[in-house]
């Protein structure tokens, strides 16, 4: 019976030392939670802030379209159409088609 108590005496300090490695996991997963939490927070700010700029953007591009049109501003003009964006009837800027896809290289 005797040969029990130093077992029972690693098998506390193991489980001692198991408990202790548990709890600084627990500690460095939970930092690098709140990390990823504050990244995500950041790219949701930037993709609203990113929709409120492509309106804002919209109504520049409007207003630059017909300003160049009903005062006959070339370089305006030709700024939109370098800039991809074209100028349809009445003054309306009409986006450029999207490039056409590029093929991919057979295996």
């Amino acid at each position: 019976m005797g040969s029990t108590r130093p077992f029972r005496w690693w098998l506390a300090t193991a489980l001692g030392v198991a408990a202790l490695l548990l709890v600084v996991t627990n500690i460095v997963m939970t930092r690098g939670l709140h990390a990823a939490q504050r990244d995500l927070a950041q790219h949701q700010r930037m993709a609203a802030s990113g929709a409120v700029y492509g309106r804002v953007y919209g109504q520049i591009v409007h207003a630059l379209a017909m300003a160049a049109t009903q005062g006959n501003d070339l370089g305006a003009r030709d700024l939109l159409i370098a800039n991809g964006i074209t100028l349809g009837p009445g003054g309306q800027p009409v986006p450029a088609p999207p490039p056409p896809p590029t093929a991919l290289p057979k295996p």
